[in-house]
């Protein structure tokens, strides 16, 4: 089901709606369209902008993909990855209790090789249980170990017990 406002929305995808309540400001607005414009591609400065504004006001989702677009480097100068920008987003994000921007966190420090710090965030996203994938990727950590990790075949297999108990296949 697709709600629009008019035939040429509903038939090119577009939520033009969002252009107008962004520009006065409203976070949800500014996310939703920072959000449509990363993910076509189209012009990632303007979706990274939108999304630091929402960010700013308060949404731990805009913090979040905030951090995702800088991790990547999608809206940066010259496309070079800020994961110094990445992470304080993120953390932001987390501290309000947002596993996703938890996991990211977990990707982030072991991108820099900082697999302790990886198990530990990845361990607090697991602990909420909200998707399965997250204890699958906690359960295949603890059994075959990052690279500076020690393998914990029991934790491991804790956590792919408890991932295939919520449906992981």
């Amino acid at each position: 089901l697709w709600f629009t406002n008019s035939v040429s929305s509903c038939r090119d995808r577009t939520r033009p709606w969002y252009e107008s309540a962004a520009a006065q400001g409203h976070p949800d607005a500014q996310y939703n369209l920072g959000r449509a414009l990363d993910r076509a591609g189209s012009d990632p400065r303007r979706a990274m902008a939108l999304l630091r504004s929402a960010a700013q006001q308060g949404s731990f989702v805009a913090m979040n993909d905030l951090g995702g677009m800088l991790m990547a480097g999608r809206g940066c100068p010259d496309a070079v990855p800020d994961l110094a920008e990445a992470e304080t987003w993120l953390r932001r994000a987390a501290a309000q209790g947002f596993h996703r921007s938890m996991v990211g966190l977990a990707g982030l420090h072991a991108q820099k090789g900082e697999d302790e710090e990886a198990i530990r965030w990845l361990s607090q996203a697991a602990e909420q249980r909200a998707e399965p994938e997250v204890c699958f990727k906690l359960g295949m950590a603890h059994l075959h170990g990052l690279s500076g990790t020690t393998v914990d075949a029991a934790r491991g297999e804790k956590w792919l017990r408890e991932a295939a108990e919520m449906g992981h296949p």
